[in-house]
């Protein structure tokens, strides 16, 4: 047997957008203060990060047994602007959201999510929830 595994992180539900700051936070200050149409249209960013819909696309591609389990990890930063940078220049989609921005929207993003993120400090450290969800199946 062959065995295929995925993992994802992102929710995109407002109702979980504390479970992962790492990627709310730039992608909320992008909706509020910049430009989020800067980019072709694309896949629902965080489309897999449903085990539902993992489950369903191993299932659909001819896997058997999928399963599914979120996986906690936290992001560790020593300051809100390091965070940023790793944002800018460190994701695929958001990068070139952040990017593609006027030097004026980009640097209010910026200010933004680094006072955002200077909630998540903790002993010096700026620490930011980043769950991933880890799929799994089987191919008989």
């Amino acid at each position: 047997m062959r065995r295929a595994e995925v993992s994802r992180t992102g929710e995109d539900e407002p109702c979980r957008e504390q479970t992962v700051a790492g990627l709310s936070l730039p992608r909320k200050a992008i909706a509020l203060l910049g430009d989020m149409d800067v980019l072709p249209p694309g896949p629902a960013p965080f489309h897999f990060s449903e085990p539902d819909n993992c489950r369903e696309a191993f299932i659909r591609c001819g896997f058997a047994d999928p399963q599914t389990r979120t996986v906690d990890q936290t992001w560790e930063f020593g300051s809100p602007e390091e965070y940023f940078e790793a944002i800018l220049r460190g994701t695929a989609r958001t990068s070139n959201l952040l990017q593609r921005q006027t030097p004026e929207r980009l640097t209010a993003i910026r200010d933004h999510v680094c006072s955002a993120a200077s909630a998540y400090r903790k002993a010096g450290k700026v620490l930011l929830p980043m769950p991933a969800n880890l799929a799994w199946a089987t191919k008989p």
